[in-house]
């Protein structure tokens, strides 16, 4: 939903009144931020002369005089840095509770040096630190970290030829030679290249070199910047707590100990990995169905259909409209077709005496309150607006109750939006004021600490609450803002993308950035939400979208219709061998997600997962390990340059076999290059006559070697049962590929037949 600065978006979107309202709100914020006590200047300071070092309940402490120094060591390849006691400091992020490493500390000339599994960390004696693997190369240089009150920075050096990446949603994939706000926001228009920052601006980001990857998490919500430069990272905040947590060695090593640390990612039903449709402005139950027979008529699958503000009544949460008084029976009817009905969730209640929700929440002091005491009051849609504080945890179970008014008429998932939080201004930052309380689970505090995290939490209200609604189901949600750790309760989509061939390219970095971060679930939406894409632009949006966890199709109400038949039958027929792709791959779809929950792996991958010499390429991207995707990001493409990693690759629509390490192919209107790897059996299915069956795709194998094999994993597709398991070993036996297969865990299989077939058409059989 777009949704912000007020007045930028037109009075046409959000009506005359709340424009006149949204200029009221910028001064009323305006004025609020004036009255936040200003600190007295202080002057800046760095640690002091370093002292003894001890070990104290397995953490190593190093005495600065004016600063304290603590690591402590939770893993292999793993540290946590704090000072001043910050490590011990509540985190919003951090769930890890593992025993921590027995640390090893010994005097090394003027240094001290403390090593845990994997990694050392060399203590200087202006307060430096040096990182070095398990091979005792360094990897990683922390500067003293520097206060002027309570803002401090840290300048961290960086490998030479290393790149960078990461900090959530970010445009581009190298970060180098940008400096980036960690602020979540909602940028008041439909984003593109350069468009920063954005909803969700996690400070956790990797360094990648030809040694491998850093990855640094730096656990501090306040307001701040990371400036990247050629040879250093400097992070800068206004204030929190000065820690930071880094993992040493392979790119999919360091993103394991990253959502070890935050929280594996929530695994969705399986639904939830077709394909969804969706709109601003429907407008009506009666709409919706006739999108749904659309879909039937033309013959092409579907999964959730999604119902925007327009469902709501007068813009409140948790209702419906009067054009939408079947909606338990179009619920129903959609749930008996496989498709399923998605609702958008706003962060804010109208403040209006004779809507429910907002009387109890008033009466129970549950919301948003301003430097004197009075409820917060901001703009958005539904004119005056109060906001539940995310930070209460009384106020969290609350909004999971709320929920029940949906999941009663049999809704399936939850979109959350305008939770940077975001309100209607004609000017200035479209937030709250600073100066606004939150409860910060008992602390006390203001909307300096609490911004950044109050996505996140809201999506902890609504996870939390759907697991006590429907304990048998796996909440499945994605939202606009989080922070740290959002993947335990969801996913994420792009916000309000701009319509251009820019914006589809960022859509493969935010990819990228957003698995980075620990967000595996992603996607934006097709064509853009605003503008008019050409056919073109859209078929080619679409056709990556399709290799994207996320598959959505979503526009604004005032731009033309984006079901599949909209655009003739030339696109459709296009379109639909996207779609047959996606439904054929989900097997595989299935099997990441919920190898995803285990490991932290994203669906998503660039090259360097496999080889971190190919960190520079943006374009081409890895679906697990063994199908690679080369998307058409540019207008009039007829032949697509494409890095390959070691291979060889087969095409897995020609099943051509590629050798070397760039290849070009002509790609026509209908054509998505993508690849399986050598070796490599990727799970698919066929329904045929009700005959579910599972198709192992193999790739023939590059020698006599290993080959890289294949796995599966399946369940009913929801609930929390174990799921079904099972190992693919390949090899070539008298010319002809054998796929073997092992169980690991026997679970809910779900398929009639199991047969296998070569991606280029060779011999292949079950062995």
């Amino acid at each position: 939903m777009r949704t912000g600065r007020g007045l930028l978006h037109g009075v046409s979107l959000i009506g005359g009144r709340n424009a006149a309202r949204a200029t009221l709100m910028a001064l009323r914020r305006r004025r609020a931020d004036r009255r936040l006590v200003a600190l007295p200047d202080r002057p800046r300071r760095q640690p002091g002369v370093m002292g003894a070092a001890t070990v104290v309940d397995r953490s190593v402490r190093v005495d600065f005089g004016t600063g304290l120094l603590e690591l402590r060591f939770p893993g292999p390849g793993r540290v946590s840095v704090g000072w001043d006691g910050a490590l011990d400091q509540p985190s919003w992020a951090v769930v890890e509770d593992a025993e921590l490493a027995v640390p090893e500390l010994e005097r090394a000339g003027a240094t001290w040096l403390a090593r845990g599994p994997g990694i050392a960390v060399v203590v200087h004696p202006d307060g430096s630190l040096e990182h070095r693997d398990g091979a005792g190369r360094t990897r990683r240089r922390d500067g003293p970290p520097a206060w002027q009150g309570a803002a401090w920075s840290v300048r961290t050096g960086l490998p030479v030829g290393a790149s960078v990446h990461g900090l959530g949603g970010r445009t581009v994939w190298d970060l180098r030679g940008g400096a980036y706000r960690c602020w979540n926001t909602d940028p008041g228009g439909a984003w593109t290249v350069g468009s920063d920052p954005l909803s969700v601006t996690t400070p956790a980001y990797a360094a990648l070199d030809d040694l491998g990857a850093v990855h640094c998490f730096v656990d501090d919500p306040f307001d701040g910047t990371v400036e990247v430069a050629v040879d250093a990272v400097t992070a800068a905040f206004v204030g929190g707590p000065v820690r930071w947590h880094v993992a040493l060695g392979s790119l999919p090593e360091v993103l394991d100990a990253f959502t070890r640390l935050t929280g594996r990612p929530a695994p969705p039903p399986r639904w939830a990995l077709g394909h969804h449709q969706a709109r601003w402005g429907y407008g009506s139950a009666g709409a919706v169905r006739a999108v749904w027979q659309g879909f039937r008529e033309h013959d092409l699958p579907l999964s959730a259909l999604h119902l925007d503000i327009d469902h709501m009544d007068r813009l409140r949460d948790f209702t419906f409209g009067s054009e939408w008084r079947e909606i338990a029976e179009l619920v129903s009817d959609l749930a008996a077709d496989g498709v399923r009905t998605v609702v958008i969730v706003d962060a804010g209640l109208a403040r209006d005496a004779d809507y429910p929700q907002y009387r109890e929440a008033l009466e129970r002091d549950l919301l948003c309150r301003d430097a004197d005491g009075e409820v917060f009051e901001g703009v958005v849609w539904p004119g005056p607006t109060v906001f539940p504080d995310f930070t209460d945890p009384t106020a969290r179970a609350w909004w999971g109750t709320q929920l029940r008014a949906y999941a009663d008429v049999g809704i399936a998932g939850y979109w959350h939006d305008m939770n940077e939080p975001s309100v209607f201004v004609a000017f200035g930052d479209p937030t709250f004021p600073l100066s606004t309380r939150h409860a910060l689970d008992g602390r006390g505090g203001d909307h300096r600490e609490a911004h950044n995290v109050y996505g996140q939490l809201m999506c902890r209200a609504s996870h939390e609450g759907l697991l006590d609604l429907q304990p048998g189901q796996r909440p499945f949600l994605f939202s606009r803002s989080g922070w740290a750790g959002m993947q335990r309760y969801g996913g994420h989509w792009s916000g309000d993308i701009a319509a251009d061939w820019t914006a589809l390219a960022a859509t493969v970095h935010q990819a990228f950035g957003f698995g980075i971060s620990g967000v595996g679930y992603y996607g934006s939406d097709i064509g853009g939400f605003t503008g008019v894409p050409s056919p073109e632009l859209f078929t080619r949006w679409f056709q990556l979208m399709s290799f994207l966890p996320l598959f959505r199709t979503h526009c604004a109400f005032d731009v033309p219709r984006r079901e599949p038949w909209e655009w003739g039958d030339v696109v459709m027929d296009r379109l639909r061998v996207a779609l047959r792709r996606r439904y054929r791959l989900l097997p595989y779809w299935y099997t990441l997600a919920l190898g995803a929950a285990r490991d932290g792996a994203p669906y998503v991958r660039p090259l360097a997962w496999l080889d971190p010499a190919l960190r520079s390429v943006d374009d081409v991207f890895l679906v697990g390990d063994a199908v690679l995707v080369a998307p058409v990001l540019a207008e009039g493409v007829t032949h697509r340059r494409i890095v390959l990693p070691a291979g060889p690759w087969f095409h897995g629509d020609s099943g051509a076999r590629y050798d070397a390490a760039a290849v070009e192919v002509a790609v026509g209107p209908d054509d998505l290059p993508w690849f399986v790897r050598a070796g490599a059996v990727v799970p698919t299915e066929e329904l045929d006559d009700g005959v579910r069956r599972l198709v192992l795709l193999v790739a023939p194998p590059a020698g006599p070697g290993p080959a890289p094999g294949g796995l599966l994993r399946t369940d009913a597709g929801d609930g929390w049962d174990p799921p079904h398991e099972e190992r693919y070993g390949v090899q070539v036996v008298d010319g002809v590929i054998v796929v073997r297969r092992e169980v690991l865990v026997p679970g809910a299989f779900g398929f009639d037949e199991v047969v296998v077939r070569a991606v280029d058409g060779s011999p292949a059989r079950l062995g």
